[in-house]
């Protein structure tokens, strides 16, 4: 999920050079890098028989100047609960061996003198929050799901984006 976004696009690129099928669940019904089905798809029908992973990079992105009107702030965590609540559905259904949900370093607290430990508690703040409550979610497709990794990814800059 999130296939055709900037990280997804390299993560799909990446995985078929290494011989994985994907498929990609996006708005559209089709995509130019591979197989695609739609979230309302997934939402009925459920995962793809032998799924083996599910990674979720999709959502809005947190990205916006001016920064953070209320009407975005709502979108953003809005579309990440939601698309991560369909792939929970779906997982409960046909579990794979991993779900990787992306989160952000935005979950750690802002503090440039010390570092942090993946087990340290969150910030606080709109950014943190999010992150809290995707992880949340993500913990609902246990025990299903046997693995679930929260990728809290920092800034990624691409000659892209």
């Amino acid at each position: 999920a999130g296939g055709t976004g900037l990280i997804g696009k390299e993560l799909v690129k990446a995985l078929k050079q290494d011989g994985h099928d994907v498929t990609i669940v996006s708005r559209q019904a089709s995509s130019p890098d591979g197989p695609c089905i739609c979230w309302n798809q997934v939402r009925q029908e459920g995962l793809p028989k032998g799924t083996e992973a599910v990674i979720q990079l999709a959502g809005k992105s947190i990205l916006q100047i001016p920064r953070w009107t209320e009407a975005h702030k709502k979108e953003v965590l809005s579309s990440r609960l939601e698309t991560g609540g369909i792939l929970v559905s779906a997982m409960k259904q046909n579990p794979p061996a991993v779900y990787i949900v992306a989160s952000a370093v935005g979950y750690y607290p802002v503090n440039t003198a010390e570092s942090h430990a993946e087990d340290a508690a969150p910030g606080s703040g709109f950014a943190a929050d999010v992150c809290v409550e995707v992880e949340k979610l993500a913990d609902t497709a246990a025990p299903e799901v046997p693995r679930i990794v929260k990728m809290r990814i920092g800034v990624v800059l691409t000659k892209s984006g």
